[in-house]
């Protein structure tokens, strides 16, 4: 728990710009009402937890994991699309 917390503190400045991405991406999302809460926050709270949660274990903020999430979906897609066939 303490090196997770120091680990973090390491990295405040760009911890609190992916935030700030985070909320206007989410913010962009929504203007679509039903596309943007569901297939665009889910995925990038995700990204945002995946961040966090690296972060926290010593490693460097990638502002691109940001969009982690999408790649679960594409192969979520994937694999129900060829099963429906």
């Amino acid at each position: 728990k303490r090196l997770g917390k120091q680990n973090m503190k390491l990295q405040w400045g760009p911890s609190l710009l992916v935030l700030v991405i985070y909320a206007i991406l989410i913010t962009c999302g929504n203007v679509i009402p039903v596309l943007g809460a569901l297939a665009i926050a889910g995925p990038l709270t995700y990204g945002l937890y995946y961040i966090y949660h690296y972060a926290s274990k010593g490693g460097k903020i990638n502002y691109w994991d940001i969009f982690k999430g999408f790649e679960n979906i594409v192969i979520f897609l994937k694999r129900y699309y060829s099963s429906i066939k």
